[in-house]
């Protein structure tokens, strides 16, 4: 159990499978089962093999009380995915007709395009942070996908202070960071959204929506799935992405990494919705989807090539011409 709760903690699909087959030896199916529907929940978890394992546990159930065991760790929005299972999805339909409604998540945080923390509904104010250091904190654990060591994160944020003293400044971002995020924690209660393990921090992600997140989840969705569920999943990345990670931290060391690979994938994601929208002739969306990637890349002969092509099928020749001479200027 504490591996299952070190992989929720870190959102780690592969730790998650790790405790999944550990509860099968010592035969814990309930266990078992809820291991695999979280792992297949994780942003590195979407791959098809997994969510069939999950599947094939699913069925075995077959008790209430199991059933009941899932509905109230896994929750009704982890379980819906499995409805459509011609075997488990009747009893899940059951199960899910029963369950209570779910609160409302605690906190959302975007970080592509602008960085935004909504807590109860109400986005976040300038004057909620004491300083930029708690601020800063969060947006570094919002990248991380694992509990970090705290010498990590000091040399990540204060790469220029003495160890004391980063230590002293990470001790108070903490703090802060705690009292924005839930104002309404007692003195001495142990943080619900920001967890400290040993000498590690770490978010606890499921407590959040995090665009960062669900952008991963749908990139990995439309690498594994074939067809509509595919062209939705490219949709769902495409429609996530509203600019650059972070932007409002350009210079930040830590953060480039992760802001380069996110416009690397959305970049692809914008080509490659544009292909499927080409091959099945939706040449206005196509048109969108090309012109998006010339903005993001003005030299890409591909995307006017994807122009030339989408404007002849719309019948405007003209407009083709004009793409090609601005290819052969780029």
């Amino acid at each position: 159990r504490a591996l299952l709760a070190f992989g929720i903690v870190t959102q780690s699909a592969a730790t998650c499978a790790e405790a999944a087959g550990a509860f099968d030896i010592l035969d814990l199916a309930h266990w078992q089962v809820l291991a695999l529907i979280l792992a297949a929940d994780m942003p590195d978890g979407a791959l098809e093999p997994l969510r069939q394992e999950a599947v094939a546990a699913l069925r075995s159930l077959k008790t209430d009380e199991t059933w009941g065991f899932l509905l109230a760790q896994a929750g009704p929005a982890r379980l819906t995915p499995f409805r459509d299972d011609p075997e488990a999805g009747p009893r899940i339909a059951g199960v899910l007709a029963l369950a209570p409604a779910e609160p409302p998540l605690l906190l959302t945080v975007r970080c592509l395009g602008r960085f935004e923390v909504i807590r109860g509904g109400v986005a976040l104010g300038a004057d909620a942070w004491p300083r930029s250091a708690p601020r800063r904190l969060l947006q570094y654990l919002v990248l991380q996908t694992r509990p970090v060591h705290r010498e990590e994160i000091m040399e990540a944020l204060w790469p220029d202070l003495e160890p004391r003293r980063a230590a002293n400044q990470l001790r108070v971002a903490l703090s802060q960071l705690r009292h924005v995020l839930e104002p309404e924690r007692l003195p001495g209660q142990p943080s619900a959204v920001v967890v400290t393990v040993g000498s590690t921090v770490a978010l606890a992600r499921e407590r959040f929506e995090l665009d960062v997140d669900r952008f991963r989840r749908a990139i990995a969705r439309a690498a594994e799935s074939p067809g509509e569920p595919r062209h939705n999943a490219l949709q769902e990345a495409v429609g996530l992405y509203h600019g650059d990670l972070l932007p409002d931290g350009p210079y930040e060391e830590w953060a480039a990494p992760a802001r380069d690979r996110l416009a690397r994938q959305y970049l692809a994601a914008l080509e490659a919705l544009a292909e499927v929208d080409e091959q099945h002739g939706r040449w206005e969306s196509a048109l969108s989807g090309w012109t998006a990637v010339l903005d993001w890349e003005p030299e890409a002969e591909h995307a006017y090539r994807g122009l030339m092509r989408c404007y002849l099928a719309l019948g405007r020749v003209s407009e083709a011409l004009r793409a090609f001479r601005r290819c052969q200027s780029a």
